[in-house]
């Protein structure tokens, strides 16, 4: 019988045979870049719309996370754009505000949106997300979004210790965790950190923001509290 990649894939990664399991999973990986391709494609041809549909019924977390985000950024950008020319003698100003208006609601309706796929599909869309935030270098928008999502975004970070200098802030921010933003200033200028100067301040602001008294010393790769000084 016929089956459908979602069928074909769930059949192979069901199996307890090592060698089908392990075919699934590549299955599962040629079928996400595919999807992935094709509804990069429609949202080229201006079906963004039609895309964002579709990852989201097929739980493609990356394509929806993208388009959803980059729906956001693009309307800012244009804003800042439209904002800018209202200072110009020859701007009409009254088309000009309608602009903005439209665009201020495809922000509104989009990260409606992006609230609703968090609220579907949990740190699922989250991590896409994050992962998103990170390669096109909002950190801004990431760490704000510690206000609304802590939750989220503490588990992203504490899962990716290798973002410890923007985890830092959020562990003060969003969680008033101190201890644990020391913990992990001093873990990435000892472990990760290779410019001398940047591992200093990162050491130095490590022990600022420590909780008064409290120091940390390395066991099995580990910062330990209370169990030496740095």
């Amino acid at each position: 019988a016929c089956l459908t990649a979602d069928e074909k894939h769930l059949y192979y990664t069901g199996q307890t045979d090592k060698e089908r399991y392990e075919k699934g999973v590549k299955f599962e990986h040629e079928m996400l870049a595919t999807q992935t391709k094709l509804l990069n494609n429609l949202a080229t041809v201006d079906l963004t719309d039609e895309a964002i549909d579709l990852a989201q019924k097929h739980a493609n977390m990356t394509v929806l996370a993208q388009l959803l985000m980059e729906r956001i950024w693009g309307a800012r950008k244009t804003i800042q754009d439209l904002q800018g020319a209202l200072g110009t003698t020859d701007a009409d100003l009254n088309a000009v505000q309608d602009a903005i208006a439209n665009f201020e609601e495809i922000i509104e309706v989009t990260e409606a949106r992006r609230e609703a796929s968090m609220l579907q599909f949990g740190y699922f869309f989250a991590d896409a997300m994050y992962d998103h935030f990170i390669k096109h270098k909002h950190a801004h928008d990431l760490l704000l979004e510690g206000v609304r999502h802590p939750k989220e975004v503490t588990k992203y970070f504490r899962d990716h210790p290798e973002y410890a200098k923007l985890a830092w802030i959020n562990e003060i921010k969003a969680e008033k965790n101190s201890d644990q933003a020391a913990k992990d200033l001093i873990q990435q200028s000892i472990e990760r950190e290779t410019d001398l100067w940047s591992k200093k301040v990162q050491l130095s602001i490590g022990k600022l923001v420590r909780p008064a008294g409290k120091n940390y010393s390395q066991v099995g790769g580990l910062l330990v509290p209370d169990a030496g000084a740095l």
